[in-house]
């Protein structure tokens, strides 16, 4: 009789090791992502703050700290490139002068010059009579000024208190009225919140660079569609439009980012973008605000955390030539600085009717120098 061969169940262990096999690969990315991200000055030493929102997204600011650095080393040679071209002419005009007759040109107009003399002192010597005639006339007039000062100084208090600039102050309010027309020629760049915008307070003809998870850090990687563009680059909507003024709205989902990483990463956009449009008003908006119950469950969306990152687009703003800021906030927030109950439904986006009001908002506030 034939020996009953004894059954062997490989399914068990090929399940354990296949989870041991994905454990160690899970662990050795995660521990390799978390060297390379020690290396990169984007998140000053601090890889800890950022690691889980780069799991929790993409490696799009790993990809743009690389692109910022490729960026700003051609800018640094192309500025270098120039400073060599503009030294080269400014030494071939040292030597031009050297070349030309400048003293002979200069030493004749002297020798033609001398006759005038002589008919100067004709006109004086053939006007002497009525010299004379003039001196005797001043006393008369002299004496006649001597009474006017007396007069003017009483005229003139009489006449200060007609002049009322007061009603002045009252025409500040009227950028209230400008059209929506005035963004006809805008390009808004955002993310999901900006998207909204998009869909329920469209301003004028104004274009909308704009998505869910759009963010300083992958701007520039993703692709957008909008009324006039489908499917397009930043790089490229900004190449094959003019704009008058470009609106920038990010910073949200990257607030929890190191503070100097995001200056950092705003100041390279800010820097691209203006060199696409160098003629376009540039304006940053600030942080929307989330509310208290997203506030208390993620620290990076209190409002203490997104208004100190508003404070350093203000001061952005105001260090840099053509930059301009604008906060929207003050209309859907409390007392407390979250949104309202009844603006958002979720406590981060608000919802279509006050999307409407935000757009408004930004008309109110339109920049205009």
């Amino acid at each position: 009789m034939r020996k009953k061969k004894k059954r062997r169940y490989y399914a068990l262990p090929c399940m354990v090791a296949i989870a041991v096999v994905a454990v160690l690969a899970a662990g050795s990315g995660f521990v390799l992502r978390r060297t390379l991200l020690k290396g990169l000055p984007q998140y000053d030493g601090q890889p800890d703050i950022a690691i889980p929102m780069m799991l929790l997204q993409d490696s799009g600011p790993l990809r743009e700290a690389r692109a910022r650095a490729e960026w700003e080393a051609a800018e640094q040679e192309a500025a270098q490139q120039a400073q060599t071209a503009t030294a080269v002419p400014t030494e071939a005009p040292a030597t031009e002068p050297e070349t030309t007759a400048a003293p002979a040109i200069s030493a004749a107009p002297p020798e033609a010059s001398t006759p005038e003399p002589a008919a100067v002192v004709v006109f004086s010597e053939a006007s002497t009579a009525e010299s004379e005639a003039a001196t005797i006339a001043e006393p008369a007039v002299t004496a006649a000024p001597t009474e006017l000062p007396t007069e003017a100084p009483t005229a003139i208090p009489t006449e200060a208190p007609t002049p009322e600039p007061t009603p002045e102050p009252t025409e500040v309010p009227a950028p209230t009225e400008f059209p929506e027309s005035f963004f006809d020629h805008t390009l808004f760049i955002g993310d999901s919140k900006t998207d909204g915008m998009r869909m329920w307070g469209r301003l004028g003809q104004a274009q909308y660079f704009c998505g869910t998870n759009f963010s300083v850090y992958n701007i520039f990687d993703k692709k957008a569609s909008d009324a006039d563009f489908k499917n397009a680059s930043l790089d490229k909507v900004l190449a094959s439009h003019k704009y008058d003024q470009i609106y920038i709205l990010l910073g949200y989902n990257e607030a929890g980012y190191p503070f100097e990483s995001l200056m950092d990463q705003f100041r390279y956009v800010i820097a691209r973008v203006h060199k696409a449009q160098p003629k376009a008003r540039m304006i940053l908006h600030g942080i929307m605000h989330a509310s208290a119950r997203v506030g208390a469950k993620y620290s990076y969306y209190s409002v203490e955390n997104l208004e100190a990152v508003n404070d350093g687009l203000r001061q952005l703003a105001e260090d840099t030539e053509g930059l301009f800021y604008v906060d929207c906030n003050a209309p859907f927030c409390g007392e407390d600085g979250y949104l309202l109950a009844d603006v958002s439904a979720d406590g981060e986006h608000l919802t279509p009717e006050y999307t409407a009001q935000w757009a408004q908002e930004i008309r109110r506030q339109a920049i205009t120098d």
